[in-house]
């Protein structure tokens, strides 16, 4: 067999869609200087990692070890690189191991069963044209295909009839695409109740046209990849982030692209299915423009203070809308509140004046003031009374159901009273990270029961057009 044809020719990603695991090797390689048989084995489902056997039943590569060494050497953590060929797993661990000695004690046979969570093949360090990487669990196109969008929908740049995809700018005078394709809405579908993780999404990144030759380099464009990728979990409804990706060479004329390398890289933590929740991004929602929110959204993460606040504000979210209990939904949704408070009315503030008058309110060992903190917030984004939004009258009950839930006072409130203020907690939060990123698109009502004055909610109750000031933050 040749070996470099079955590296970049019968091993393709897209052959992983809504698949379990597909085998990527099975032949010779070396491990711990020891050289045998290595299986290789891709896993999507129930959880992306590469699982790999290796065998050894030749003596003369094992007879200059004494006994009990094995152990010592595979169950080092993590092992040495393993490279076979053109493929190298980095990181791999040993799960297992199993040895057998000849009528002189010693070894005759060895087989390890180990894993990683990452690979490559290629040199990831080399320029490339274009970018194509696969999602797992990305739910944003099948909520709309959900509810019978049309594809002629002006949201949607679609190549066939059976695929949602958008097309948006990303980086310096590059294009995003990401497709979802029919098959994969109905495995997203929670009517067909199924769990855990697969791929269902193609994303690439490429010049504007055939003729675009440009260059990039992989490293320079992960971090903003994770960076959207940790925007579109807050629309998800639970993690999600590329974990395949295949860099492209495309040729000066018409032809086929040749590969550069292939990257498979599944550290981050994925939501499985079944544990997704309901976020802001409704049917009526627009993808294309919150990708566009990606500068704005990559600036504020540059800032360590952000990054930090933004993943304990995703993670406290994302809890807040799965659970069933208002006593953690409220906490979880007020640490939001709170945390989300200080980066807008102290990080992102510019005028120093106001600045400091906010500060104030952060000081420890002050009376909490979470009142007033929210309160501005409200005021800042622009949900106020002189725009006939009265949301600012709700503060303080959602406050004290967030007080009792962290330090129960039993308060004579019934269950659906406690939800309903929480829902306006969990408006709030959406709302003040919706204006921070300029996303001027529709999103998820959860407060109103009517709004006859509103001719947009009246058209399509359940949701919003922006009720906070839109603008660019960038």
């Amino acid at each position: 067999m040749d070996l470099n044809r079955f590296i970049w020719d019968d091993f393709r990603f897209k052959d992983l869609i809504l698949k379990p695991s597909l085998n990527i090797y099975n032949n010779l390689a070396e491990v711990e200087n020891i050289r045998g048989r290595l299986s290789v084995e891709l896993e999507i489902f129930p959880n992306p990692l590469i699982s790999w056997e290796f065998e050894c039943l030749d003596e003369t590569e094992l007879r200059d070890l004494k006994p009990d060494e094995l152990d010592t050497i595979f169950f080092k953590k993590p092992l040495n690189n393993i490279d076979a060929n053109k493929l190298r797993i980095i990181k791999p661990y040993s799960r297992s191991l199993s040895t057998w000695l000849d009528v002189s004690d010693r070894y005759c046979a060895v087989r390890v069963k180990g894993y990683s969570r990452e690979f490559c093949i290629g040199d990831l360090n080399a320029d490339i044209n274009a970018l194509t990487f696969y999602w797992p669990n990305f739910r944003l196109h099948a909520i709309c295909e959900a509810h019978n969008i049309p594809h002629d929908d002006s949201r949607w740049k679609h190549a066939h009839k059976d695929m949602f995809m958008v097309e948006e700018p990303f980086l310096d005078n590059w294009m995003i695409s990401i497709s979802t394709r029919d098959s994969s809405f109905q495995w997203l579908n929670p009517i067909a109740r199924n769990t855990g993780i697969m791929l269902t999404t193609i994303g690439k990144i490429h010049g504007n046209g055939k003729n675009d030759l440009r260059t990039i380099k992989f490293v320079d464009i992960k971090k903003t990849i994770g960076q959207l990728s940790l925007l579109i979990s807050f629309a998800n409804g639970g993690y999600t982030y590329p974990i395949l990706y295949e860099g492209h060479r495309l040729p000066p004329e018409d032809g086929r692209s040749s590969m550069v390398f292939k990257h498979f890289d599944a550290k981050r933590q994925i939501t499985p299915l079944e544990q997704f929740s309901n976020t802001w991004f409704v049917r009526e929602s627009d993808l294309g423009k919150l990708i566009r929110c990606n500068r704005n959204f990559s600036s504020a993460l540059d800032n360590q203070s952000w990054y930090d606040s933004y993943l304990f504000i995703l993670t406290n979210y994302l809890l807040a809308t799965s659970t069933n209990s208002w006593q953690i939904a409220a906490s979880s949704i007020g640490a939001v509140l709170e945390r989300l408070s200080y980066l807008l009315l102290v990080e992102d503030e510019n005028d120093m004046k106001e600045k400091a008058n906010n500060i104030c309110l952060f000081k420890p060992g002050m009376r909490p003031q979470s009142e007033e903190i929210i309160k501005r917030i409200l005021t800042k984004i622009g949900l106020t009374k002189d725009r006939k939004i009265n949301d600012i009258d709700h503060v303080a009950s959602f406050i004290s159901v967030r007080n009792d839930a962290v330090h129960p006072i039993n308060k004579k409130m019934s269950v659906e009273e406690r939800w309903k203020c929480i829902r306006y907690g969990v408006q709030w939060a959406e709302e003040g990270i919706l204006w921070r990123l300029g996303y001027a698109g529709w999103y998820r009502d959860r407060i109103s029961s009517s709004k006859e004055e509103n001719k947009e909610y009246a058209a399509n109750p359940g949701v919003f057009v922006p009720r906070y000031f839109v603008q660019n933050m960038g």
